[in-house]
Parts: C-alpha cells; sequence; structure tokens
C-alpha cells in the first residue's frame, strides 16, 4: 500500500481500540507525536481489508486541498482530472465516486498540514454517507462525531512478573533482526536493548531508527552513541525523507506551528522536568497578540508536541516535551534567544516555588509539598549545578538538601562542600549549607565531623545576626552531642535553640 519500506510491528493495545473505533464512526483519527508509530497502526488496521473496499491517499505529498482531491481521483480511478474545475463541484463529483465505491475505507496518511484546510471537503464527504475517513495525524481536525485515538509511546518496562522484553524492547530486536540477520542477542545486549528504547522513551521510529545500526555495530556502540538521538539516521534508501531521521520527522510538525507557537515550544525546552500551567506562564513572553498561555499550551497538544504526564499525586496537571522534540526546541531556543533570558526566568520562577514548598515541607501541606519537589527534581538538580550565580547555586543546593532530610533522595557531601566553596564566608546561604552538610554528617554517623562543621555554621550565624540559621545550627547540634554522650551539651544548645526559635516568632518550637 505504501512505498516505504515495510516496519516491524509489534501489537499494541490501540490497535482494538481503532478496530472498534472505526466499526462504529466514520472519521476516525491516529494522532500522535512524530515518529509514534501512526501509518504502522493503520497499517496493520487495515491489512485484513479487502483491496477494492480501501483507497490509501499519502497527504504528505499533497501541498493543498487541490492536490488532495487529484490524488483521491487517482486512487478512485476516475479517468479525467479537471484541474480548472471549482473546488464544490470537485468536492461533489468526489463524493459521487466514493459512494459508488460502495463506501470504502480512506486512508489519509500524514494530514496534518492539511488537518484545517481540508476539514469542511471531509465533513461533505462524510454527509453524503460516501465513505469512512481514517486519518494519521498530529492533530486531529476537531469534526463532529470525529473518534480520536491518541498513540503513546511503547512501554519500555516489562510487565510485571514476567521475563519477556517489553514492547520497545521487541520492536529493536525485531528490526536488529532484520539488520543483522542470525544475530542472537546475549544477557548484556538485552540489558542495553532495555536501555536503549528507555532512552529513547519508547518512540517507535527513533527505536528503528537505531536498531537499523545493528548491521554495522553492536548495542554498546549504539548506547554510547545516544547522546545526540535527533541525528539518528535511517539505513536504506527506500525510507521517505520525512522519516529519514528524527530531526526530519520534527521539522515538519515545526513547519506547521504559527510563530507564536514555535516561539512557545522553543522557551518550553527550557524545562528538563515537564511543568504546570503556572510554571509555564512564568516563563512564556510571547509577541502581543499572541492567545494565553493555556490556548498556547493545548495548540501545542494538539499538534502532539507537548504531552501531558499521566500521574495522579498532584492536583494540578502537569506536561513535558518528549525528549527529541526538547532537543530540537532547545537548539531553536539558542537562536531566538542568545542571551539566555527565558533560561533566567524559569531559574527565578523556580526557585521561588522550591523555596515556598519547602517552607510548606513543615504544615499540613508538607506531603504535597514533597511531591512538587520531587516532581521538579530534575531541574532542582541542573541549577544546583549550573545555576548562574554561587548564590543561586547555593540556594539550589539547600532546597534539594532540605527535601534529603525528609527522605527524598540523596544529600552528597561533595554537593554541599562544592556549593558552600563558591561563596564568601560572610554568606548567609554559606551559613546554611554548612549547616546542611553538618546534617548530612550527622545522618551519615560522622559525628565528631558533623559537630565540627555546626559549631562553626554556629559561629558565623551570631557573628552575621542569622539567627533562624545560629538557631537551626544549636538544634542539629544538640542532636550531635547527645548521639555522642555529651548530654549536659547538648540539652544546654537545645535550650538555647529554642529561646531563639520562639524569640523569632516561631510559637511552635518545642
Amino acid at each position: 500500500m505504501r512505498s516505504r519500506a515495510e516496519t516491524a510491528w509489534v501489537p499494541r493495545p490501540e490497535l482494538e481500540e481503532a478496530r472498534s473505533a472505526l466499526a462504529a464512526a466514520d472519521l476516525v483519527t491516529l494522532v500522535g507525536p512524530p515518529g509514534i508509530g501512526k501509518s504502522r497502526l493503520a497499517r496493520e488496521l487495515l491489512s485484513d481489508a479487502p483491496a477494492d473496499e480501501t483507497l490509501f491517499v499519502d497527504a504528505a505529498s499533497c501541498a493543498d486541498l487541490a492536490a488532495l482531491r487529484a490524488s483521491l481521483a487517482r486512487a478512485l480511478d476516475l479517468l479525467t482530472h479537471d484541474e480548472s474545475e471549482d473546488a464544490p463541484r470537485a468536492a461533489e463529483r468526489l463524493g459521487r465516486a466514493l459512494c459508488a465505491r460502495g463506501r470504502p475505507t480512506v486512508w489519509l496518511d500524514d494530514f496534518e498540514h492539511l488537518a484545517e484546510e481540508a476539514a469542511e471537503t471531509i465533513a461533505r464527504w462524510r454527509g453524503r454517507d460516501a465513505a469512512r475517513f481514517l486519518i494519521t495525524s498530529r492533530r486531529p481536525l476537531r469534526l463532529r462525531g470525529e473518534r480520536v485515538i491518541s498513540l503513546a509511546p511503547l512501554p519500555t518496562e516489562r510487565a510485571d512478573g514476567d521475563g519477556a522484553p517489553s514492547p520497545a524492547s521487541r520492536l529493536f530486536l525485531a528490526r536488529a533482526a532484520t539488520a543483522r540477520p542470525g544475530w542472537s542477542p546475549d544477557d548484556a545486549d538485552l540489558a542495553r536493548v532495555e536501555a536503549i528504547v528507555a532512552r529513547l522513551e519508547g518512540i517507535p521510529l527513533a527505536i528503528e531508527l537505531a536498531a537499523a545500526r545493528m548491521h554495522a555495530m553492536g548495542t554498546a556502540e549504539i548506547a554510547r552513541g545516544l547522546a545526540h538521538p535527533l541525528e539518528l539516521s535511517a539505513a536504506g534508501p527506500n525510507d521517505a525523507a520525512r522519516h529519514a531521521t528524527l530531526r526530519a520527522a520534527i521539522v515538519t510538525s515545526w513547519e506547521l506551528l504559527r510563530p507564536w507557537e514555535q516561539a512557545a515550544l522553543a522557551q518550553l525546552s527550557v524545562f528538563r522536568a515537564g511543568f504546570t500551567l503556572a510554571a509555564a506562564e512564568a516563563v512564556l513572553a510571547l509577541d502581543e497578540g499572541a492567545p494565553w498561555p493555556m490556548d498556547v499550551i493545548q495548540r501545542l497538544v494538539e499538534h502532539s508536541l507537548v504531552t501531558r504526564e499521566r500521574r495522579g499525586d498532584l492536583p494540578e496537571a502537569r506536561f513535558r516535551l518528549y525528549d527529541g522534540v526538547r532537543a530540537f526546541a532547545t537548539e531553536q531556543l539558542a537562536e531566538r534567544d542568545p542571551e539566555g533570558e527565558t533560561r533566567r526566568r524559569h531559574a527565578e520562577a523556580l526557585l521561588a516555588r522550591a523555596e515556598a514548598n519547602v517552607n510548606a515541607l513543615a504544615t499540613e501541606d508538607g506531603p504535597q509539598a514533597a511531591r512538587r519537589l520531587d516532581a521538579e527534581r530534575e531541574d532542582l538538580e541542573h541549577f544546583a549545578r549550573e545555576g548562574e550565580t554561587a548564590e543561586a547555586r547555593g540556594r539550589f543546593a539547600l532546597v534539594l538538601a532540605a527535601r534529603a532530610e525528609l527522605g527524598g533522595g540523596g544529600r552528597p557531601r561533595e554537593a554541599l562542600e562544592a556549593a558552600a566553596a563558591d561563596l564568601p564566608e560572610s554568606s548567609p546561604t554559606r551559613v546554611r549549607l554548612t549547616i546542611s552538610l553538618g546534617h548530612a554528617l550527622l545522618a551519615s554517623g560522622a559525628l565528631r565531623e558533623a559537630t565540627h562543621r555546626l559549631s562553626e555554621a554556629w559561629e558565623r550565624a551570631r557573628e552575621l545576626g542569622e539567627r533562624d540559621a545560629e538557631a537551626r545550627a544549636l538544634a542539629v547540634l544538640a542532636s550531635a552531642l547527645w548521639r555522642l554522650g555529651e548530654v549536659e551539651a547538648s540539652e544546654l544548645h537545645a535550650r538555647d535553640a529554642l529561646s531563639i526559635a520562639r524569640a523569632e516568632g516561631h510559637r511552635r518550637a518545642t
């Protein structure tokens, strides 16, 4: 049905959903991001249909609605097609021809660039009950009665209790067997394949492009070469240019965006761990006349370039960009914002949110605040390493340390020491980092060193007049001394910490 080389098939749950939808509706649209496998699923869906009941139109080759009508006319074997015929009359003639075929299934492949222009024509053909339409597109048509089926990436983890490879790994192995006949993977290969497909987020096109390299290299080399997944390329000349690299697939979607959608996608690339609507609003700076951020994000979701995260532990919706899309959008942002203003807005807003969540950890909202910090951990860790200033890096490190003290991830001594070393001794942030370091040493059992660091922080906090920091240093120091058996000194420091805390207005201090 297509000139493009046949790709491997791995069963996926959307197939039965699509089959049921096509049996009940006259318009079914398979949507998803570039390379998700929409065309492959459509081909499998129609594989058992009689040839005379199915019409295929490669919409990607149609520049406009006139070209689409001409392609459909050829698929219907119409002997004549008048290029000068006006659009309504041409659509009417094609509708009659479709009816004469006994209501066939018309597969319009790669339809996203015509979705708006052709919607009215599709609606007219549906009104005649002329055909059923199966459309693959990166966005829906938004027509009444349209059944939209969103394709998700292939699972990259094995099913619980099942030793079989994940669906994503099975796709890699099937494509690799074609690229290197007779290859038999050992346990190390299988482990690397799992890592490869996880790195590629279960995107079928990316997995197939990676597996195609097995004709010349092994899984170890492929795994090492995934630093730039956008550049994964097809192995042979039969692959369509728009599917020859992951970059090419994404570029076709990028070119369909309005200017403000392109600007928004580029700016959203600063989020590593996903984002909420409120976080996006703090970062996006679009031209006057652009829609509200909520509408912009909705449009990008409809274009299958932004996806909503499926998690139920937070009340607010979270969104993210797939890694390949984010890598491409990051390149675009570098050209549009060489001074890094978007990144700066993100860092400032993230730090404000994170510190507010840290302050909430000891309240009744603590569990939810902890989950919000966990959701943004990747961004927090990035700015703790690469923040614009030493002060910013130190404050991000303090956020991570505060979360770690409640059991949320590691608290490496080296990271705290490095953050403190970049700051002058007169910095209150350095004092707080030293206290967190003392707490980490205490938790690891290094009691003497913890006592030394905490005593140092206490003295510095007193000199700087940082009363809250002084109280915290004394409280943690009291714990260290107690564990060392120095009970009298421990009780003295604990009383002093309590006195300072109450004087500073912490009425709940005990």
